[in-house]
């Protein structure tokens, strides 16, 4: 991972010091603009005195190591997340999965000794 990469290159939202799975990408054009955000911060973007759009995951940071069918017939993206520690300082097995079409995410993050945190955003329904 670079330096000054946006976070959710680890799979986590851009907003300031949120820590909460990205699942919505946003993209202003003409301030050329690239987002990805968690839920909460999600309903702050697109709105009324918004220049941002909500766009499929196409993040110039990073590409999916894979590409499969999510179950609501969108793509579910898969990253690899390099570089991802844990509280230690260990580097860790990290993947982000996100649904380009619904806003489902997941971050799984194994911890060593069979065990592994999962932090998830669930899709939309309103959409």
């Amino acid at each position: 991972m670079t330096a000054g990469a946006p976070k959710h290159v680890r799979g986590l939202c851009d907003i300031a010091d949120c820590e909460e799975v990205a699942s919505r990408a946003y993209r202003d054009d003409d301030a050329g603009l690239y987002v990805e955000v968690c839920v909460e911060h999600a309903s702050s973007l697109g709105g009324f005195d918004s220049d941002y759009e909500r766009v499929e995951h196409d993040s110039p940071h990073r590409k999916p190591e894979r590409t499969e069918t999510h179950s609501c017939g969108g793509d579910l993206h898969v990253y690899s997340v390099d570089g991802a520690d844990d509280e230690d300082g260990a580097e860790t097995d990290t993947v982000h999965r996100v649904c380009t079409d619904c806003g489902y995410a997941v971050l799984i993050r194994d911890t060593g000794e069979k065990s592994m945190t999962v932090k998830t955003a669930s899709p939309d329904d309103s959409e």
